[in-house]
């Protein structure tokens, strides 16, 4: 499951936000603007995806997706949370497409400005010169 909403998420930074050298890593200690999306596999698997998005990123994101150059924190939190619903939408499609799998997604909420400290199975970065996304999956 990780992988899928890993390349996803590479998907999302490179076709979306023009970022083409993005690597997967393990993660540095970065503030983010963090959100989560529950999903629950055909096989009524539970998982928690925690997507997060730092300062720089999400400034981009305003930027690209809103033409704003300065935004308000409501607007920002508005934008890690369509984020963390476009990547794992896009790891949807790519589970059925690819694999055959199916499963539902929840909505987005957010969990705050700073470091993912949530306990997660499993947490990833991707950097892309001075942006970086953050990604963990926990069971539940």
């Amino acid at each position: 499951m990780l992988d899928t909403i890993l390349h996803a998420a590479e998907h999302f930074m490179q076709q979306q936000l023009a970022l083409q050298e993005s690597a997967v890593s393990s993660p540095k200690a970065v503030r983010t603007l963090l959100a989560y999306i529950d999903i629950t596999s055909e096989y009524n698997e539970r998982y928690r995806v925690y997507v997060g998005c730092d300062d720089a990123l999400i400034d981009l994101i305003v930027e690209l997706f809103l033409g704003e150059t300065q935004s308000d924190e409501a607007t920002r939190t508005d934008m890690a949370l369509e984020t963390a619903n476009l990547v794992v939408g896009s790891a949807k499609v790519v589970a059925e497409e690819r694999a055959g799998v199916a499963f539902g997604i929840g909505i987005p909420h957010f969990v705050g400005h700073g470091p993912l400290d949530v306990d997660c199975d499993a947490i990833r970065g991707i950097e892309s010169g001075a942006y970086t996304m953050i990604i963990g999956i926990k069971g539940m």
